[in-house]
C-alpha cells in the first residue's frame, strides 16, 4: 500500500503529510469543505456545480488535468463509489465513510479488483518467519495496478494513464526497503 501512496504523492517516510485528506494537486479536503471530518469522499458531499467549481486542476505533460482524486488511494469519486457498491459489507460503519481505515480498505479492494493484489500474493513465500516476495510478481502487480493509479508504471515503465508514473526500480526498491523495516519490527 505504501508503494501506491508514494507513487500517488501522498506518502513519504519521515513526513507528517496526512495523505488521508489530500486532493489532487495537494489541496486538502478541509480547503474545499470547512470542518471536513471523513464523512465521505469530498466530491460526494458537494453539488455537481460546487464540485466543478472547486475541482483541483494541474498541468501534466503540457495539458490541463482536473481530478476528483482524494485520500491515500487518490480515489476518483466514480471509482470510490463503484468499490463501495461492489463491496457493500467491507466497510467500517461506525466511522465516516472516508475514515482512514476505510480509505486503506479502498486501496486494498481496488488492488484486488484489478488483479494486482492476487498477483503479488502468488509470489509470496515465508521462510524463517520472514516474507520473501518474488521480484517478477512484484513488477507484474505494480503493472496491473497501473490501470487504477496514474503514478504506477506499466511493465515497460510507461504510464498506462498518460500521466507521470514513478520509475519501476524506485518503486520496487521502496517496496523491499519498507518490507525490511516491517520485518525488523517482528
Amino acid at each position: 500500500m505504501r508503494v501506491i501512496c508514494f507513487a500517488e504523492g501522498v506518502w513519504y517516510r519521515g513526513t507528517t503529510l496526512n495523505g488521508y485528506i489530500v486532493l489532487y494537486t495537494f489541496k486538502l479536503a478541509t480547503d474545499i469543505i470547512p470542518g471536513y471530518a471523513y464523512q465521505d469522499h469530498p466530491f460526494n458531499m458537494l453539488s455537481e456545480a460546487e464540485g466543478d467549481r472547486v475541482m483541483p486542476c494541474g498541468m501534466i505533460r503540457g495539458r490541463r488535468v482536473c481530478s476528483t482524486a482524494f485520500g491515500v488511494g487518490q480515489a476518483i469519486v466514480s471509482t470510490w463509489n463503484r468499490r463501495r457498491e461492489q463491496y457493500p459489507n467491507a466497510w467500517h460503519t461506525n466511522v465516516g465513510k472516508a475514515h482512514p481505515i476505510n480509505q486503506d480498505r479502498f486501496v486494498l479492494l481496488n488492488a484486488a479488483a484489478c488483479g494486482a493484489y492476487w498477483t503479488l500474493m502468488r509470489g509470496v513465500a515465508v521462510s524463517s518467519g520472514k516474507a520473501i516476495v518474488n521480484p517478477e510478481n512484484l513488477r507484474h502487480a505494480i503493472a496491473k495496478a497501473s490501470v487504477e493509479w496514474a503514478g504506477l508504471p506499466g511493465l515497460h515503465g510507461e504510464s498506462t494513464l498518460e500521466q507521470n508514473a514513478k520509475p519501476m526500480p524506485t518503486l520496487t526498491k521502496l517496496f523491499y526497503d519498507e518490507l525490511a523495516i516491517e520485518q525488523d519490527r517482528i
